[in-house]
């Protein structure tokens, strides 16, 4: 059996969610430690969202990889 399917599991909606929702969620952590470091509201600000970016397209991307990996998973 392999460990690759060329059929995705979830729908590009749901990943697309998911990863919005995700990006919320770092993104107000960011903010935090950048605030808590840095004591400015704006510098922190778009150091979150710089990243927030950035790693959404990274996150998309790696969630639709993941999709197509059939380890761990069990039958359906």
């Amino acid at each position: 059996m392999s460990m690759i399917c060329r059929r995705a599991h979830q729908g590009w909606m749901r990943v697309l969610t998911k990863t919005i929702l995700y990006r919320a969620v770092t993104l107000a952590v960011t903010f935090a430690v950048a605030y808590y470091l840095l004591g400015d509201t704006s510098t922190a600000l778009n150091i979150g969202l710089a990243s927030m970016f950035l790693k959404t397209v990274v996150y998309f991307f790696y969630e639709r990889l993941w999709d197509h990996i059939t380890w761990g998973m069990s039958p359906a």
